[in-house]
């Protein structure tokens, strides 16, 4: 008794202390999912869990919850009822909403405990853009602070990987690895979510140098092009070329001709690192993963499976689908599977049904929208545009999420908030410590456009 009332206290401290903490201090949300991403392989087998009444409760069950007790305290004391448009707020409460009705089904028809270990991915990506969406933009140096994140991505992510190569070799989609400890694990040195990760901060980067080159740019820009390669993740290296297609077509002429540059100088120097090596069979290796179907085929043939259940189930399933912890078993390749279809938007349909996925497609237009008017860095079109190929054959990753509320705060004409509030610059002469004059101009040139009441501004060069 004695021994759990000393555990509930010392939980209590830690909690009170968090939120105090991550309401003071913007960055330490950044610290935790830059962490994570970096020693997600190391850090999920090792990190304590509790029960309480059967369920399991995590570290980050704690950190989500956090995180959504400060978001839904700053949207009650009306702190950050601006950052987001009208419109793209009540689409994102609506989808909100059908997956927590699908939450609340399932508890009750699954129990308690089933329902959120499903829908876990869920509720903490949730808690992340929530976080992201209500921060106090008028006093945040949030821009100048998601560069120096993403440039800490790719120097950790990059390590991470150059670590597991040297630790464990490498492999392939079709080529498995034996740890030192007899331990079979994936042949490819990042998980998808990982180099996902990697992949949208190589575009922050890319992005800032188009106005602002400085001499660690395109070595960063080199290190992340390697490493992805060696990564191996398909659906990255697409959704990476979707992200820069759509950056390029936003710039300007001179921007172009730069980007067209600086892509070329990236890859030359990237295949030069790779020939000047003795990395004959890693090019072999690299060639079997870029040409193998096998994974595809049987996701493809999941989904459809999938999809044919759904549309023959009753009306109510229809328009709200599955509960949560109703499972995904489907007969797939002559067999009853039950892992994760791979596919958010299938997910979406399933647990939220054809209400939630209208909400889902009329959030991605409206987004959409809004973005691609707004030509500011982080660069949120390329950043949704990435994440749309990326979902249709994986889910959602939680620790890339403050990347995706960024582009719904661009996206809603808040991008000149992303520093300084407008009036503060008129105030303070439009000087501000932004990290660079760069910086300062973008923000002054965006802030003029707001005053004068235009609401959209053109990228500055």
């Amino acid at each position: 008794m004695l021994y759990t009332a000393l555990l509930a206290s010392a939980g209590l401290t830690a909690v009170i202390y968090g939120l105090w903490a991550i309401s003071r201090y913007v960055w330490i949300p950044f610290v935790a999912c830059g962490l994570f991403v970096v020693f997600a392989t190391e850090l999920t087998p090792i990190l304590p869990n509790v029960y309480v009444g059967g369920v399991r409760i995590s570290l980050f069950d704690y950190f989500s919850a956090m995180l959504i007790t400060i978001s839904v305290d700053r949207i009650l004391r009306k702190k950050s009822s601006k950052n987001l448009s009208t419109t793209v707020r009540t689409l994102a409460l609506c989808l909100t909403a059908t997956f927590a009705y699908s939450l609340l089904r399932g508890a009750v028809s699954y129990g308690v405990g089933s329902a959120i270990n499903e829908s876990r991915q869920v509720i903490y990506a949730i808690a992340m853009i929530a976080w992201v969406t209500t921060i106090d933009l008028r006093s945040k140096a949030l821009l100048d602070m998601v560069r120096k994140w993403s440039v800490g991505l790719v120097l950790g992510t990059s390590l991470i990987a150059t670590f597991h190569i040297a630790e464990n070799g490498l492999g392939s989609t079709t080529e498995n690895l034996v740890t030192s400890a007899g331990e079979e694990i994936g042949g490819r040195p990042l998980t998808a979510g990982q180099a996902m990760t990697l992949a949208l901060a190589a575009l922050v980067i890319f992005a800032k140098s188009q106005s602002n080159r400085t001499k660690m740019d395109i070595p960063i820009l080199v290190v992340a092009a390697i490493v992805l390669v060696l990564a191996q993740q398909r659906t990255v290296w697409l959704a990476l070329l979707v992200g820069l297609v759509i950056l390029t077509l936003q710039s300007n002429l001179r921007q172009q001709f730069r980007s067209v540059g600086l892509l070329v100088y990236g890859v030359v120097a990237a295949a030069l690192v790779l020939v000047a090596a003795p990395l004959d069979a890693v090019v072999e290796l690299i060639g079997t993963s870029g040409t193998d179907t096998k994974t595809l085929d049987g996701r493809e043939e999941g989904w459809i499976a999938l999809f044919v259940q759904w549309t023959q189930s009753d009306p109510h399933t229809i328009l709200f689908g599955y509960p949560f912890g109703h499972g995904w078993l489907r007969f797939q390749s002559g067999t009853y599977v039950s892992w994760s279809p791979h596919n958010w938007y299938l997910n979406t349909l399933l647990r939220s049904g054809l209400i939630g996925v209208l909400c889902f497609a009329a959030l991605i237009v409206a987004v959409a929208a809004g973005s691609y008017r707004l030509k500011l860095t982080p660069p949120a079109s390329a950043i949704g545009g990435a994440a749309l190929i990326y979902w249709w054959t994986y889910g959602l990753d939680w620790y890339w999420m403050p990347f995706l509320g960024l582009v719904l705060i661009v996206s809603s004409n808040n991008g000149a908030k992303l520093v300084t509030d407008p009036s503060e610059l008129s105030e303070r002469g439009g000087e501000l410590n932004c990290g660079n004059r760069s910086d300062t101009r973008e923000i002054a040139t965006v802030a003029q456009h707001v005053r004068h009441g235009k609401g959209v501004a053109p990228h500055v060069g």
